[in-house]
Formats: C-alpha cells, sequence, structure tokens
C-alpha cells in the first residue's frame, strides 16, 4: 500500500461533507421539526416526516464517515484500485439507499403529508 496524499484529499472531502451536511441540512431540519411539532403536535405526518429525514441523512452521513476512517486506516493511493473501488461502491450504495428516501411520499402516504 502507498502512503500517497490521496488518502488524506478524500479524508478531509468526506469531513468536509459531513460538516457542510450538519450546517445546511441537519440544522434548518431540526427547526423545521420543531415548527411542526409546534403547529401540529409530535405524532403529527409532518414532524414524523422531518424526523425520518433527518434520520435517513444522518445514516448517510455515518456511511461516509465510516469512509473517512476507513481511508485514513487503509491510506490508499493511486494505484491501489481495489479500496478505492470499495469505497466508491459503499458511498454509492448509501446514496441509492437514502436518497429515494427522502422524497415525502416514500415516507408518508401522500394523503397524510403535506411539506412546506
Amino acid at each position: 500500500m502507498g502512503f500517497g496524499d490521496l488518502w488524506i484529499t478524500l479524508s478531509l472531502v468526506g469531513y468536509a461533507v459531513s460538516f457542510l451536511l450538519g450546517i445546511l441540512f441537519l440544522a434548518p431540519e431540526t427547526k423545521r421539526i420543531q415548527t411542526a411539532i409546534e403547529a401540529h403536535g409530535p405524532d403529527s405526518a409532518k414532524a414524523r416526516f422531518h424526523v425520518r429525514r433527518i434520520s435517513v441523512v444522518a445514516r448517510m452521513e455515518l456511511a461516509v464517515l465510516f469512509l473517512v476512517v476507513w481511508m485514513m486506516t487503509l491510506k490508499p493511493s493511486g494505484e491501489d484500485i481495489g479500496a478505492l473501488a470499495v469505497a466508491g461502491a459503499v458511498l454509492v450504495a448509501a446514496l441509492v439507499w437514502g436518497v429515494p428516501k427522502l422524497r415525502p411520499n416514500a415516507l408518508e402516504a401522500p394523503s397524510a403529508l403535506v411539506v412546506d
């Protein structure tokens, strides 16, 4: 295994993605949960929708953070095609699993949910 700069770059990109998800998605979504709970109650479809969205995004973010730790442990270089392919496959699998679940109709019945 090489000790190139690629693993450092990939790890920093993964960390940046996690950081930006926290600032740009998780913080505003938390405010939406609070607003939905205040307006409709904690058991409302709207509140459940936003809680499940945070749960899905948090699981995808966890996959990214695991990949960061994995990159920092294996320290792959550009020649480590197998390690990079596995990391890419894990990332794609997390996105394929999670992105469809972010749509309102994937989480709640459309008639029970009105999203702002």
